[in-house]
């Protein structure tokens, strides 16, 4: 029996508003700790398009042409970053580049907040920002180096812009109130990072037990399914066969009834791992259900699938078998059956080799049978 276990990780992971940012940024698929950069990049260059085109405006109804100017041009800076950024598989570059973006344009907030403190209170975006697209250690180095510059323009001579600088309690208090949040976010980020991992093991977990067979570590029925579709669409543009063997270990249920089930799994362990390693790395073994084992050989025609069952056969019927002591012979029959026309259903490829291998427990077992033309190999 296969149990198929659903993987509910990005239906959990991804909302409507998650999926609408990805596919702005990015006309790539996104690997996931990418996807989880993307996505407050994204979301800060809307935000700061929307604030800027805002301010814009605003500051034209009062004439105030330098901050109109300023706020255009960074309209199309942002609008530029999220165009290159969409090309872009990996953008660890381009969030450095939005990071330092940032830094020079705080600056001028920090000058304008020395007339009017309110201003000021925009600056306590840039940690919960960077920290979002930079991570933990860039997150740390863009934000000291924020703290410093914004402390020097903070606390420069009137001479310099005209205006007075910020009051030393002022300048305290943010000290104080960016350490603490940038602490904060710090520690949240590492926590994020932290159960990102988990969630990606659990991921992991989930995909492999519904692509393996837990027993014997080779593919299940599942996953061999996909893996042979997959082989037919590559003889499509290749034009070359591929072949299947299906195999059933002789008596087993004798062999269950008189030494237990767990010298059953033993042998089923045991007969696996021979016929894994009597393989290419392209091949793919799995288990069929029960006793039976079903191999995908790829490129490979009706006679090179007959040497190769026949070699896994024989070094089968040539090991000894120990179970607690006590040895055991074990044979095998193998159907084959070879795929050479790229339309043709998979089901009736397996089918022939099915039928093979009944023909073979019928001549007696420990053979190998064709499905082409019926011969003992």
């Amino acid at each position: 029996m296969t149990f198929i276990v659903e993987n509910k990780f990005f239906k959990y992971s991804n909302s409507w508003l998650s999926r609408t940012l990805v596919k702005l940024g990015s006309i790539h698929e996104l690997e996931p700790e990418e996807k989880r950069r993307r996505m407050p990049a994204i979301f800060i260059l809307l935000t700061a398009i929307c604030v800027t085109s805002f301010f814009a405006i605003f500051h034209l109804l009062f004439h105030r042409y330098f901050f109109v100017t300023a706020n255009l041009i960074s309209f199309v800076i942002l609008i530029s970053g999220i165009a290159l950024l969409r090309r872009k598989k990996h953008g660890v570059f381009f969030y450095r580049i939005i990071t330092l973006f940032f830094m020079l344009i705080f600056p001028l907030i920090i000058i304008e907040g020395r007339k009017e403190i309110s201003y000021f209170l925009w600056v306590f975006i840039f940690p919960a920002a960077s920290f979002s697209v930079l991570g933990k250690r860039d997150g740390v180095i863009a934000n000291f180096i924020f703290l410093i510059l914004s402390l020097a323009f903070m606390l420069a001579p009137q001479s310099l812009f005209g205006t007075e600088p910020y009051s030393n309690a002022v300048v305290i208090r943010y000290i104080i109130a960016n350490t603490a949040l940038t602490f904060i976010i710090y520690n949240y980020e590492s926590s994020q990072q932290l159960l990102f991992r988990y969630m990606k093991q659990e991921k992991d977990k989930f995909e492999t037990a519904s692509k393996y067979d837990p027993l014997t570590k080779l593919s299940n029925r599942n996953d061999i399914r996909e893996k042979i579709l997959a082989e037919q669409q590559r003889q499509k543009k290749l034009s070359k066969p591929f072949s299947v063997i299906l195999c059933d270990i002789d008596n087993f249920k004798k062999l269950n009834d008189a030494h237990g089930h767990d010298c059953g799994d033993y042998v089923l362990q045991s007969i696996s791992d021979i016929i894994r390693g009597q393989l290419r790395n392209v091949d793919c073994p799995s288990r069929w259900g029960g006793e039976e084992f079903l191999i995908l050989l790829v490129e490979t025609d009706l006679e090179g699938c007959g040497i190769v069952a026949e070699r896994i056969r024989e070094k089968i019927r040539q090991t000894v078998f120990r179970y607690n002591g006590i040895p055991l012979k074990i044979t095998l029959t193998f159907g084959i059956s070879t795929c050479k026309n790229a339309d043709e259903e998979i089901e009736r490829c397996i089918k022939r080799a099915d039928q093979a291998l009944y023909r073979g427990k019928k001549k007696g077992k420990n053979c190998v049978i064709a499905a082409a033309d019926e011969k003992t190999l």
